[in-house]
């Protein structure tokens, strides 16, 4: 049986398709709609030819025509854009050669897929990356709130802001011209909205997340760790999915961007910084969380009453990364290193303990 591929070059509206007829001779182009009822017959009559391959690059389009060219038998392919060869000095750039070139490339091998989520693992995500989102927007009325008030002479005089005291401060504090006021009033009601958004996200992650039990059961894997607590646990699972596709611990750590960069030649060796490809949502957590290990651990009720409900090598692994990375920061701080680049450090070696928690089989307690 013959193996067709296609190169798809994706949009919001339209497919525009690179293949060869029988899988050989020139390379023949296709537009179709970006809908599945113009996907599937032409997939289908393709498939009377032979066995159809189809690759596209990873965007905004999402995963929909990986689902609906699986659905009818065919292959998929949802490549890394960032792991596409570039070629040097071309500064041209159309839908029909984008899609000529992924063809070109997917048949020399030379893409590199991504892991596509179910439909189920990417409504979770979408659930818990909302939860960014509504942080961001909440630290941005806040912002705008605390800004008005400092224009206006008014400084809170306490330490800690955004409490409950603080927000008290807010509602007393009278600001002399009435659209000030008014204005003052409208910042602070979307400090509260946003508040109250962020917390009912929260509800429902809580609520929705033991429902998806490989996700959950690796989150409470990350959960038995320091620095890692139920939601940050739970957005690193939703994010990393099944980290056995990793083969070993450095392939996770290059697919969160917390290798370094290497420019070497012969005798001369240069290293550079971190490299920040692949998901930077689970490179910040990772970082956040290695911030813990900058202070001397200590074990906290949740922690020990979360490691009765797990398999015991997790906290194995988990004391074993308590001990191993304070120590190694505070070797590198008294090198010299700079806290920053040490807390990268960190957080570099705690994705390889995540990922030896990640292969623990889900067997008895």
């Amino acid at each position: 049986m013959n193996y067709m591929k296609v190169g798809m070059d994706a949009s919001k509206e339209k497919l525009v398709c690179a293949y060869r007829a029988n899988g050989v001779g020139e390379i023949k182009m296709v537009t179709l709609a970006n809908r599945k009822e113009a996907v599937k017959p032409w997939i289908e009559k393709l498939q009377t030819q032979g066995m159809v391959h189809v690759c596209y690059e990873a965007s905004s389009v999402g995963y929909e025509i990986y689902r609906w060219v699986t659905g009818i038998g065919a292959e998929c392919a949802v490549v890394a854009p960032s792991l596409i060869p570039k070629k040097a000095g071309n500064h041209v750039k159309t839908d029909s050669l984008d899609a000529r070139e992924l063809l070109s490339l997917f048949e020399a091998e030379l893409l590199t897929s991504v892991h596509v989520p179910t439909e189920s693992e990417e409504a979770l995500r979408d659930l818990v990356r909302s939860r960014g989102d509504m942080r961001k927007t909440l630290t941005q009325h806040k912002h705008r709130l605390n800004q008005l008030m400092q224009r206006h002479g008014r400084i809170y005089p306490g330490k800690a802001h955004w409490t409950q005291k603080h927000m008290n401060w807010i509602r007393r504090e009278t600001l002399t011209e009435q659209a000030a006021e008014a204005t003052k009033a409208f910042y602070l009601r979307w400090v509260e909205q946003s508040q109250g958004e962020l917390d009912r996200v929260d509800a429902m992650i809580l609520e929705q997340a033991p429902k998806h039990q490989a996700t959950y059961a690796l989150a409470q894997r990350f959960m038995g760790f320091y620095g890692i607590d139920v939601k940050s646990g739970i957005a690193l699972a939703s994010e990393l999915l099944d980290v056995r596709r990793f083969q070993k611990s450095g392939e996770l750590m290059a697919f969160v961007g917390l290798t370094g960069r290497e420019y070497s030649s012969g005798a001369v060796f240069r290293r550079g910084s971190i490299t920040k490809t692949g998901n930077a949502r689970v490179r910040h957590l990772l970082i956040q969380a290695a911030w813990k290990y900058t202070r001397k651990p200590s074990w906290s009720e949740r922690l020990r009453d979360h490691w009765k409900t797990q398999p015991a090598a997790l906290e194995v692994i988990a004391q074993k990364a308590k001990d191993r990375l304070y120590k190694r920061y505070h070797h590198l701080v008294n090198r010299g290193k700079v806290k920053q680049k040490a807390v990268v450090a960190i957080a570099r070696e705690l994705a390889g303990f995540l990922w030896a928690a990640g292969q623990i089989e889900a067997t008895a307690v």
